[in-house]
């Protein structure tokens, strides 16, 4: 029976530490992806008063076309980021979370009477089911990594391991917003310039 408490107990703490990491992630990509497609867009009426500048009213062309096409480029990213819902998601993987804390903390109430009757600990195991039927967006991989190399030593991690996962997080939130609000922009404004 003191295993099946164990194996429960780990169970509902790596999920829980999960669906935190997946919440946090989703609040990055939610304000990442907000401030990515504001300096787009500041950066696309920037490029448009461009051809103001005495010696950059020659490329007018050049101007209009890769601002029309950035700006229909920003609409549909902006949808698509819309469609992603990242701060309801947010929202639902930390109640989640918080849950699985509730979950978890009367586990460990039970464990610490020490008397735990098999009744008992079925109806922890069918909370925990129902909760991950109740918040059904699960957490994504790189959560459970994430939760992992944040517990090395639980996990046998090396500092190796460790910085795989972190450079695999970092990839995963940022780089896409990095190209979105500075690499095309810079890009943009070195085609006018050049």
């Amino acid at each position: 029976m003191d295993i099946l408490i164990e194996n429960l107990e780990k169970k509902i703490w790596k999920t829980r530490g999960a669906r935190f990491n997946a919440h946090r992630r989703m609040r990055l990509n939610n304000l990442y992806s907000t401030l990515s497609v504001t300096v787009l867009t500041v950066s696309i009426i920037g490029m448009n008063l461009c051809i103001f500048l005495p010696d950059y009213q020659s490329k007018s062309t050049l101007v209009t076309l890769l601002t029309i096409g950035l700006s229909v480029f920003v609409l549909a990213i902006s949808q698509l980021i819309a469609a992603r819902e990242y701060g309801l998601k947010a929202i639902n993987f930390h109640k989640c979370g918080c849950e699985l804390s509730a979950l978890l903390d009367e586990l460990s109430i039970l464990k610490v009477r020490k008397t735990v009757s098999e009744q008992e600990l079925k109806q922890i195991f069918e909370k925990y089911e129902a909760l991950l039927i109740k918040y059904d967006n699960n957490h994504a991989g790189i959560d459970v990594k994430q939760f992992k190399a944040q517990h090395p030593k639980e996990y046998s991690l090396s500092r190796r391991q460790i910085l795989f996962i972190c450079l695999q997080w970092i990839f995963q939130i940022y780089l896409v917003y990095f190209l979105l609000g500075i690499v095309l922009p810079i890009l943009g404004f070195y085609l006018i310039f050049n």
